[in-house]
């Protein structure tokens, strides 16, 4: 699930693309089990990250809205 809260946040693929990127033949088995374990839809997920910010959310307190999902990790960091 990290690679597909990272494309949801990160991309604009559609949660079906993203679904079949990921792995999953059926999208709507996909959007199940992202919400069993995040507690939100993928939509959900991907509209609260773009209103946080046009960038990777930084602050813990930013994802209070999504209790029990970690943030996305960077997707490159600086050395």
């Amino acid at each position: 699930m990290d690679a597909a809260r990272t494309l949801l946040t990160c991309s604009r693929l559609s949660v079906d693309e993203i679904a079949w990127k990921v792995g999953y033949v059926e999208p709507a088995f996909f959007r199940r089990l992202f919400k069993r374990m995040t507690g939100v839809s993928p939509s959900a997920y991907r509209r609260q990250s773009q209103r946080l910010s046009g960038a990777l959310p930084g602050p813990e307190s930013d994802w209070a809205a999504f209790p029990g999902v970690n943030p996305p990790a960077p997707l490159h960091s600086d050395p």
